[in-house]
């Protein structure tokens, strides 16, 4: 979690895919007090998601061909306001860095945001997919309390200063 001054907000709206620890609506509403718009979505080419070594969270990578992307199964959240993605942004940190990617939902394809791991890859445990039950099994209710509300509570503290 970062905390960079945040600027004034702009009221534009995003669509944001996630494919990992924002996908369970607990962690999403703790960081930005609402649930937006969301439907399953899969990112179906061009990327990897391993474990970060050592965390609860994954990291997702660019598939160097085709024969090792795998699909990516996540949420797509839509509505985003400029300054909830601001707090996602922090909350992310220089970890990631957000791109563009092209997801399929139920209605079709739709462009949105991804945050892709900027750190070395060797950080990854690229041995084996990172898994969403597993996470919302094992480890949500650690992560909420141990990551997410402090990192909630900091963000609060400096968007009041």
């Amino acid at each position: 979690c970062q905390y960079p001054r945040m600027k004034a907000p702009v009221k534009e709206m995003s669509s944001l895919f996630v494919y990992g620890t924002l996908m369970a609506p607990q962690v999403i509403e703790t960081l930005i007090d609402r649930l937006p718009s969301h439907t399953s979505a899969i990112l179906k080419s061009g990327y990897r998601r391993h474990p970060v070594r050592n965390y609860a969270f994954p990291g997702l990578i660019p598939a160097v061909s085709s024969s090792i992307s795998m699909p990516i199964t996540g949420v797509l959240y839509r509505g985003v306001t400029e300054p909830e993605l601001m707090r996602l942004d922090r909350f992310e940190g220089d970890e990631y860095r957000k791109q563009t990617c092209t997801v399929e939902v139920a209605d079709g394809k739709h462009d949105a945001q991804v945050y892709v791991w900027a750190n070395p890859e060797s950080e990854l445990d690229i041995s084996k997919p990172w898994s969403y039950e597993n996470f919302r099994t094992k480890d949500l209710e650690i992560y909420l309390d141990q990551v997410v509300r402090p990192c909630r509570t900091e963000l609060d503290r400096i968007m009041k200063s």
